[in-house]
C-alpha cells in the first residue's frame, strides 16, 4: 500500500509542473509575454535597489533562454519525479524552478496590503508544493531502496 501511495504522490506533484510546461510549449509567445510583463514591473518596482534591478534587469533581456529553462526545468524534473528516475534531482529542478517563479510571477511582494492579500494564496500553495518537493529530496530514492533491501533479506532466507 504505501507504495502505491507513493507513486500517486509522485503522479500528483509532478502532473502540475508538466502540464504547465506542455501550456507553455502549445502557448509559447503569449506565456512569455506573461513572463516578460511581470519582469517589467520588478525592473520598474526595483530601480532603488541596484543588485535586484541589474539581476532582473538581465534576465528581461535574456527572456527567450530563461523561459526556455524554466519549461526544460519543468518537463524533465516533472516526468523524472513521474517516472521515479533519479527523483532527487527531478525534484530539485522543480524546486528550483518554484522558488524562481513564486518570485517573479506573484505580487506578493507588493508594497499594497490588498494585492498582497490577494496573493497570499498563490504563495501558500507554492509553499505547500515546495514542502511535497522537500519530502522528495529527503525521501526520493527511499521506496526503490527498501524495495531492494527487502528483495535481498527474503532472497537470504
Amino acid at each position: 500500500m504505501q507504495s502505491f501511495f507513493y507513486f500517486m504522490g509522485r503522479v500528483c506533484l509532478s502532473s502540475l509542473f508538466i502540464f504547465s510546461a506542455l501550456r507553455d510549449l502549445l502557448d509559447w509567445n503569449s506565456q512569455e509575454d506573461l513572463l516578460f510583463n511581470k519582469l517589467t514591473k520588478i525592473v520598474h518596482s526595483s530601480a532603488g535597489h541596484p543588485l535586484v534591478f541589474e539581476i532582473f534587469q538581465f534576465i528581461q533581456s535574456q527572456l527567450g533562454w530563461f523561459f526556455a529553462a524554466f519549461v526544460f526545468m519543468k518537463l524533465l524534473g516533472g516526468v523524472s519525479v513521474l517516472l521515479g528516475w533519479k527523483v532527487k534531482f527531478g525534484g530539485s529542478l522543480l524546486l528550483l524552478f518554484l522558488i524562481c517563479e513564486t518570485v517573479i510571477m506573484t505580487d506578493f511582494w507588493s508594497p499594497s496590503s490588498v494585492v498582497r492579500a490577494a496573493q497570499f494564496h498563490l504563495v501558500g500553495n507554492n509553499i505547500g508544493l515546495a514542502g511535497g518537493l522537500f519530502f522528495l529530496l529527503a525521501f526520493g530514492g527511499a521506496e526503490k531502496k527498501k524495495t531492494a533491501s527487502s528483495e535481498s533479506k527474503s532472497s537470504k532466507h
